[in-house]
Protein backbone atom coordinates (compact mmCIF):
# COMPACT_ATOMS: atom_id res chain seq x y z
CA UNK A 1 0.00 0.00 0.00
CA UNK A 2 1.45 3.27 -0.86
CA UNK A 3 2.26 6.13 1.64
CA UNK A 4 -0.37 8.78 1.58
CA UNK A 5 2.86 11.20 1.52
CA UNK A 6 4.42 9.47 -1.64
CA UNK A 7 1.61 10.83 -3.58
CA UNK A 8 2.95 14.41 -3.66
CA UNK A 9 5.19 15.45 -6.37
CA UNK A 10 8.60 15.08 -5.24
CA UNK A 11 12.12 15.07 -6.74
CA UNK A 12 13.71 13.36 -3.76
CA UNK A 13 13.51 10.21 -1.82
CA UNK A 14 11.69 9.52 1.23
CA UNK A 15 11.49 7.18 4.05
CA UNK A 16 8.09 5.59 2.12
CA UNK A 17 9.67 5.14 -1.34
CA UNK A 18 11.76 2.41 0.37
CA UNK A 19 8.69 0.13 0.71
CA UNK A 20 9.83 -0.84 4.68
CA UNK A 21 12.65 -2.78 3.24
CA UNK A 22 16.89 -1.75 2.52
CA UNK A 23 17.86 -1.03 -0.61
CA UNK A 24 21.49 -1.32 -2.45
CA UNK A 25 21.59 1.05 -5.01
CA UNK A 26 24.53 2.22 -7.23
CA UNK A 27 25.60 5.88 -7.54
CA UNK A 28 24.82 7.29 -11.18
CA UNK A 29 26.08 11.23 -10.31
CA UNK A 30 26.41 13.61 -7.31
CA UNK A 31 25.52 17.18 -7.84
CA UNK A 32 25.36 20.33 -5.12
CA UNK A 33 22.16 22.09 -5.18
CA UNK A 34 19.82 24.15 -3.65
CA UNK A 35 16.71 23.32 -1.54
CA UNK A 36 14.16 25.27 0.54
CA UNK A 37 13.13 24.26 3.49
CA UNK A 38 9.95 24.29 5.21
CA UNK A 39 9.85 28.01 6.00
CA UNK A 40 11.74 29.10 2.81
CA UNK A 41 15.20 28.13 4.19
CA UNK A 42 17.31 27.73 1.73
CA UNK A 43 20.67 25.77 2.11
CA UNK A 44 22.78 24.13 -0.64
CA UNK A 45 23.50 20.33 0.14
CA UNK A 46 25.09 17.64 -2.06
CA UNK A 47 22.12 15.20 -3.73
CA UNK A 48 23.02 11.59 -4.95
CA UNK A 49 21.53 9.96 -7.67
CA UNK A 50 21.09 6.06 -8.42
CA UNK A 51 21.47 4.62 -11.53
CA UNK A 52 17.44 3.43 -12.47
CA UNK A 53 15.87 5.62 -9.78
CA UNK A 54 13.77 9.04 -10.70
CA UNK A 55 14.36 10.71 -7.63
CA UNK A 56 17.57 11.64 -5.99
CA UNK A 57 18.53 11.31 -2.28
CA UNK A 58 19.25 14.92 -0.67
CA UNK A 59 22.50 14.39 1.48
CA UNK A 60 22.03 15.03 5.35
CA UNK A 61 25.48 15.45 7.01
CA UNK A 62 24.97 11.95 9.09
CA UNK A 63 24.39 10.27 5.01
CA UNK A 64 27.06 12.30 3.57
CA UNK A 65 29.82 11.61 6.44
CA UNK A 66 28.57 7.62 5.81
CA UNK A 67 29.21 7.72 1.83
CA UNK A 68 32.91 9.52 2.75
CA UNK A 69 33.58 6.79 5.42
CA UNK A 70 33.15 4.41 3.37
CA UNK A 71 34.51 6.31 -0.37
CA UNK A 72 36.28 9.05 0.77
CA UNK A 73 35.50 12.61 0.39
CA UNK A 74 35.69 13.44 -2.94
CA UNK A 75 32.32 12.82 -4.42
CA UNK A 76 33.46 12.10 -8.10
CA UNK A 77 34.73 8.60 -6.32
CA UNK A 78 31.47 7.61 -5.64
CA UNK A 79 30.13 7.01 -8.65
CA UNK A 80 29.61 3.52 -9.66
CA UNK A 81 29.97 2.61 -6.02
CA UNK A 82 27.00 0.68 -4.38
CA UNK A 83 25.17 2.06 -1.20
CA UNK A 84 22.18 0.73 0.93
CA UNK A 85 19.57 2.79 1.95
CA UNK A 86 17.21 2.24 5.15
CA UNK A 87 14.17 3.94 6.88
CA UNK A 88 14.63 4.72 10.73
CA UNK A 89 13.72 7.02 12.94
CA UNK A 90 15.59 10.24 14.39
CA UNK A 91 14.86 12.99 16.25
CA UNK A 92 14.61 16.67 14.42
CA UNK A 93 13.26 19.74 16.80
CA UNK A 94 12.22 17.51 19.52
CA UNK A 95 9.95 15.36 17.63
CA UNK A 96 10.65 12.06 16.01
CA UNK A 97 10.07 11.45 12.48
CA UNK A 98 11.22 9.27 9.97
CA UNK A 99 14.32 9.28 7.56
CA UNK A 100 16.59 7.81 5.15
CA UNK A 101 19.58 6.63 6.62
CA UNK A 102 23.21 5.28 4.85
CA UNK A 103 24.43 2.18 6.08
CA UNK A 104 27.98 2.44 6.93
CA UNK A 105 29.69 -0.20 5.40
CA UNK A 106 30.20 -1.42 1.88
CA UNK A 107 27.66 -3.09 0.75
CA UNK A 108 28.00 -6.96 -0.15
CA UNK A 109 24.91 -7.72 -2.14
CA UNK A 110 24.42 -6.98 -5.70
CA UNK A 111 22.75 -3.55 -6.48
CA UNK A 112 19.11 -3.58 -7.66
CA UNK A 113 18.88 -1.71 -11.01
CA UNK A 114 15.72 0.20 -10.23
CA UNK A 115 13.21 1.42 -7.29
CA UNK A 116 9.86 -0.68 -8.50
CA UNK A 117 6.84 1.17 -8.50
CA UNK A 118 4.22 -0.13 -6.07
CA UNK A 119 0.76 -0.77 -7.31
CA UNK A 120 -1.79 1.76 -6.29
CA UNK A 121 -4.18 -0.11 -4.25
CA UNK A 122 -7.80 2.55 -5.06
CA UNK A 123 -9.87 1.02 -2.67
CA UNK A 124 -7.10 0.94 0.43
CA UNK A 125 -6.69 4.71 -0.67
CA UNK A 126 -10.26 5.58 -0.42
CA UNK A 127 -10.16 3.99 3.39
CA UNK A 128 -6.80 5.95 4.23
CA UNK A 129 -8.51 9.18 2.90
CA UNK A 130 -11.33 8.52 5.24
CA UNK A 131 -9.98 7.27 8.03
CA UNK A 132 -7.39 11.01 7.60
CA UNK A 133 -10.57 13.28 7.27
CA UNK A 134 -11.89 11.58 10.05
CA UNK A 135 -8.92 12.13 12.78
CA UNK A 136 -8.97 15.66 11.26
CA UNK A 137 -11.85 16.22 12.54
CA UNK A 138 -11.15 15.44 16.05
CA UNK A 139 -9.39 17.54 18.45
CA UNK A 140 -5.75 17.00 19.15
CA UNK A 141 -3.83 18.01 21.95
CA UNK A 142 0.48 18.61 21.31
CA UNK A 143 2.03 15.42 22.05
CA UNK A 144 5.89 15.01 21.46
CA UNK A 145 8.03 11.78 21.74
CA UNK A 146 11.59 11.71 23.95
CA UNK A 147 13.55 8.88 22.53
CA UNK A 148 13.83 7.44 25.55
CA UNK A 149 11.00 9.16 28.17
CA UNK A 150 8.30 8.74 25.68
CA UNK A 151 5.45 10.55 25.33
CA UNK A 152 5.80 14.16 26.47
CA UNK A 153 2.70 16.30 26.88
CA UNK A 154 2.50 20.12 26.67
CA UNK A 155 0.37 22.63 28.65
CA UNK A 156 0.21 26.34 28.39
CA UNK A 157 3.45 26.85 30.46
CA UNK A 158 5.30 24.41 28.10
CA UNK A 159 6.90 21.17 28.43
CA UNK A 160 5.92 18.90 31.91
CA UNK A 161 8.34 19.31 34.74
CA UNK A 162 9.51 16.03 36.18
CA UNK A 163 6.80 13.79 37.98
CA UNK A 164 4.04 16.11 36.41
CA UNK A 165 2.28 15.48 33.00
CA UNK A 166 0.77 18.74 31.95
CA UNK A 167 2.32 21.63 33.81
CA UNK A 168 0.02 22.40 36.36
Amino acid sequence: MPHYLSMYDSRFLHVWDLGGRDWTLTIARVTGEELTAQGGRKSKKPVVYFRGATKGLALNKTNGAAIAGMYGVDTKEWIGKAVTLYGTQTEMSGRIVECIRVRPRIPGERPAEVLPDVPVDEAMLQRQHETALAAAAEPRHPVQYHPTQGPLTYGARGPAPEGGNDGS
